[in-house]
């Protein structure tokens, strides 16, 4: 089993910046950084098939899940978001990134509806394709973890003549 196409590093780096400066309002380029031990509090995830499949989930800390509600959502600093405000930050973020990476990919392909969990999901792509991860990002946000990682379908290779 071998990956066909797979996102580069540096594109899921710009695409990250992009949407954080965008979103967020954040104008310093991410930093990345090792894998974190730290718990993913939140996660979301969205699915691409069609040309290209595989599968976008970002994890967040508890406060960088709050922040990018906040921030999205143009909260004062004394309101809390609560967990559909959460839902619908984290699910819009997921889906503007997976729409990027899709633009990079072999299509034509779509995006399935976003999928915004507190903890773990897992989620997998239409049909039986394993789903192997190709792609990861650790990066720091506001001293706190988040994580962008892009597991594809595995494909046999045909070598044949």
């Amino acid at each position: 089993m071998s990956i066909t196409h797979e996102p580069a590093l540096a594109d899921l780096q710009s695409i990250m910046d992009d949407c954080w400066a965008t979103f967020l309002g954040n104008v310093e380029p991410l930093e990345q950084v090792a894998p974190s031990s730290v718990e993913h509090a939140w996660t979301a995830a969205i699915t691409i098939s069609g040309g290209w499949q595989a599968l976008v989930l970002m994890q967040f800390s508890d406060v960088a899940a709050t922040e990018v509600a906040h921030r999205m959502l143009g909260m004062g600093p004394d309101e809390q978001p609560v967990a559909e405000d959460l839902t619908d930050s984290l699910g819009e973020l997921v889906n503007v990134i997976g729409g990027n990476v899709k633009s990079l990919m072999p299509g034509p392909s779509q995006l399935s509806l976003p999928l915004v969990a507190q903890g773990t999901v897992t989620a997998s792509v239409p049909g039986p394709a394993e789903l192997v991860e190709t792609t990861r990002l650790d990066i720091s946000w506001l001293g706190q973890p988040v994580r962008l990682s892009i597991s594809a379908a595995a494909a046999e290779v045909d070598l044949a003549p």
